[in-house]
């Protein structure tokens, strides 16, 4: 199930915008300070609340009012509100009917700042009725809507509307430390997907070496890319843990994960990400790009969009040549004004002049685009046959 739209409503620098997701690849590029990284962790909050982490996470930030708007007009917010809409699909059950699944939760804080939520889903058949049948659910410490998909014997409205919106997964992978999650013995048995830290990527790449070995070479290959020197992983569970290691071309040496460099072991977390056999319905990153060599930038493109094949990918980004691998339909600018982070799709029609002789990157770095801090810098389209 696909998402159509993610609105944020009273989390810190975001009053009220909504993101349109793509098909796709989505893209947030924007300036520094406009927002991106809030958008992001409206995001995360999302799928903690349906997974009930969402507790120990705001806690974490400092408290429910710690992340409420604060306005410039003295109109601050005093919930965060979140809600997510499916795109459009059609039910064999009812004659082909297209439905629309909408979730919504807002968050406030007790006298004690301690987190409350207030969920309330909505299941629409948009080919029949005007509105949808809403179904709010009191104040709760815990996702009711959770709790019901769990106690469903089958595939009912409460599970599908749980796996939509607790499938928006954010992912954190900068963590290239001695002590980096990546890096630590891992129970073998946790295998299934890769956690949010990648602190099970070496199980999870035995699992794939041992039982999707054609998958496990994709991500070989994908790793030797930018890293030619890169031969195999050495992945031997002891005592029922395993941990990162790696044997280089030409050497029978057997290396500890540590001695791979920041960029090499952020771009195996991200290649494994992405390439597993078992994704989240929105896989977020925000600037996955961040240390990684030109060419292994561009390996990443493609990685996206080999994922986004299968599930929704939205990824913050200043990277101009990851942008140059992609469409302008595929940006989202976040700019702010007046204290508030906005959303926008670029103004493609007005692009037309450039479009067939710019990459998207080069637009935005000549501020055509927008989201971009400074005075406009507008060349001249290139004329037709011109060299490039």
């Amino acid at each position: 199930m696909r998402l159509d739209t993610f609105r944020v409503e009273g989390f810190r620098s975001i009053r009220d915008a909504t993101l349109e997701l793509r098909d796709g690849v989505t893209l947030l590029i924007g300036a520094n300070g406009a927002g991106k990284s809030n958008v992001i962790g409206a995001m995360e909050l999302l799928g903690r609340v349906v997974d009930n982490s969402f507790s120990e996470e705001l806690l974490r930030m400092g408290g429910v009012r710690a992340q409420l708007h604060a306005s410039p007009t003295g109109d601050d917010a005093e919930t965060i509100c979140l809600s997510v809409a499916s795109k459009p699909r059609r039910s064999v059950l009812h004659d082909g009917d297209r439905f629309v699944n909408r979730y919504s939760v807002c968050l406030q804080a007790s006298d004690d700042d301690a987190p409350l939520i207030r969920e309330t889903t909505e299941i629409h058949n948009i080919d029949r009725y005007k509105t949808g049948l809403k179904t709010p659910y009191g104040l709760s410490d815990r996702s009711v809507i959770r709790r019901r998909a769990e106690e469903s014997s089958g595939i009912t409205a409460a599970t599908h509307i749980a796996a939509m919106a607790g499938g928006v997964r954010v992912f954190h992978v900068d963590d290239t430390s001695p002590q980096a999650p990546a890096l630590q013995r891992a129970d073998e048995a946790d295998n299934l997907t890769l956690h949010d830290d990648a602190a099970n990527l070496a199980p999870v790449l035995l699992r794939l070496k041992t039982h999707d070995r054609p998958r496990y070479d994709r991500i070989v290959r994908s790793v030797r890319v930018v890293a030619p020197f890169f031969d195999d992983f050495v992945l031997q569970p002891l005592g029922g843990h395993v941990q990162l290691r790696w044997r280089q071309i030409g050497m029978d040496r057997v290396f500890h994960g540590r001695f791979l460099s920041s960029g090499t072991l952020r771009f195996i977390s991200l290649a494994t990400l992405l390439l597993q056999d078992s994704m989240p319905g929105v896989v977020v990153l925000d600037e996955p790009e961040l240390g990684l060599h030109p060419v292994a930038i561009s390996q990443l493109a493609e990685l996206l969009t080999a994922a986004a094949e299968h599930v929704q990918v939205v990824a913050a980004t200043q990277s101009v040549p990851l942008l140059s691998c992609f469409a302008v339909d595929d940006v989202v600018l976040v700019d702010r004004t007046g204290g508030t982070t906005t959303l926008a799709a670029p103004p493609v029609e007005a692009l037309d002049a450039w479009l067939d002789e710019y990459t998207t990157g080069e637009l935005w770095e000549m501020n055509l685009l927008g989201g971009m801090p400074g005075p406009d810098i507008v060349p001249p389209p290139r004329e037709q046959g011109a060299a490039s």
